[in-house]
């Protein structure tokens, strides 16, 4: 079934990226990333590599320009791969452009538009108008996206003026379908972007959903956006995992699909649905209703990358690659229903970490797929109760009824906590 590609990558190498590749005419695919050559006075250096393979299974490197000292973030074919010079020790020149050429290689460039201190994680090109939405962090700490036109290295990033600011962490899992684009951050409520203009201005998408939800990859397909994540949490931070869907990118809803015992890592689509992989694989023909197929044989954890070229998917964490035909994971030739999510019964107890030094309004609890937020019933002139320290408290969560939780600290104190309608957003830590 699945196939394990030998000797790739190579030791000290990681792939961070892949992409489904046309060079020179020849349909093929591609991986990105990175390979170790840390030296005495810079051991975390690294150098930029790419490697294309015909079938998934046997990998050839290619050549990169200007790959010294710089590693590859993300890939944007056929136009761009994003990455970054400089590691620990060895100072670099901040964030690099790599362009493919007729010759097979791939040119290095400086990117202007940058500022020292950005750093690119996510790229997607919008084909309907070539341009490149680049997301990542910017100087200051904020989550950043920047857009250009490449030309052959002669365009020049400009960073976009409306961004996501709000959001805590940059936007990943680009997905994209004519000139809209979607993008996903991982600590909002309501965690979807899109922009209404091709990438120069970002609104957050309508998005309503119980529990916490992650992007780890998103694909659009079936003329839908779909996106896999993992949702928090069934039991006290035991994640399950998800595939949301939309027809448009602008409203989701976390109950367009059942609730899975594993997080998906990523998600592709077939001519006969859609996979996605983790710890478990899973595949549907409609994004719904998902079965369990073949898992990916030494597979222990962390981030997977996939691409489709023909019949063929091609699967990679950073440090293996497996392939396998889209034919032999048909949904109807994998009838067995998956593991739900494991959840909680009424009456048990769990021991619990609670974070208290941002106040009571700033403590949910995600628990039974549910985010559940401190009764004020309970709460002394709005506040923890004295005995609470300042920080966090050790103590445990009972499950007292199916809207009732009950929060007691070692010491003996007792919040209760009630279902919140929606995950509150987060908001900055009050001087306390």
């Amino acid at each position: 079934m699945w196939r394990i590609a030998a000797d790739f990558p190579r030791p000290g190498a990681t792939i961070v990226d892949l992409a489904v590749v046309t060079t020179l005419g020849k349909p093929g695919l591609l991986a990105a990333g990175h390979i170790q050559s840390g030296t005495a006075l810079c051991p975390h250096r690294t150098t930029a590599a790419m490697w294309e393979s015909d079938d998934g299974l046997k990998w050839d490197e290619m050549l990169v320009d200007t790959a010294s000292n710089s590693a590859i973030s993300a890939l944007a074919y056929p136009a761009l791969a994003m990455g970054l010079t400089g590691a620990p020790g060895c100072p670099g020149a901040g964030v690099r452009e790599w362009g493919p050429t007729d010759k097979a290689d791939w040119y290095g460039n400086d990117a202007a538009g940058f500022e020292p201190g950005d750093v690119v994680v996510d790229a997607l090109y919008v084909e309907v108008d070539s341009r490149v939405v680049a997301t990542g962090w910017t100087a200051d700490g904020s989550a950043g996206v920047w857009l250009t036109k490449p030309s052959y290295f002669t365009g020049r990033w400009v960073a976009v003026g409306a961004k996501p600011r709000s959001a805590a962490n940059p936007l990943v899992a680009l997905a994209g379908a004519e000139r809209t684009v979607v993008g996903w951050d991982r600590s909002s409520a309501a965690p979807a972007w899109h922009p209404a203009d091709g990438g120069n201005s970002w609104s957050q998408a309508e998005f309503q959903s119980p529990y916490l939800f992650e992007a780890t990859d998103a694909i659009h397909a079936q003329e839908r956006f779909f996106a896999a994540g993992s949702v928090c949490c069934a039991l006290p931070t035991v994640r399950a995992g998800a595939v949301l869907s939309s027809s448009d990118g602008v409203s989701w809803s976390a109950l367009t699909s059942e609730v899975l015992h594993s997080p998906p890592e990523a998600i592709v689509a077939t001519s006969f649905g859609l996979v996605a992989l983790g710890a478990r694989t899973y595949v549907s023909s409609d994004g719904i209703r998902w079965t369990l197929g073949p898992a990916l044989p030494g597979y222990d954890g962390g981030r997977l990358f996939a691409a489709i070229q023909g019949d063929t998917i091609l699967i990679a964490s950073p440090i293996r690659a497996w392939v396998a035909s889209a034919a032999d994971l048909r949904p109807e030739d994998w009838p067995s229903a998956p593991r739900s999510a494991d959840l909680p019964e009424v009456g048990t107890t769990y021991s619990y970490r609670l974070g208290t030094q941002c106040g009571p309004h700033a403590a949910p609890i995600h628990f039974d797929l549910r985010t559940w937020e401190p009764d004020e019933a309970s709460l002394p002139d709005g506040e923890w109760p004295r005995s609470f320290y300042d920080s966090v408290e050790w103590g445990q969560v009972r499950f007292t009824d199916q809207n009732l939780l009950e929060f007691t600290t070692t010491r003996g104190a007792t919040v209760r906590y009630v279902p919140a309608d929606n995950p509150p957003e987060s908001l900055p830590c009050p001087l306390r």
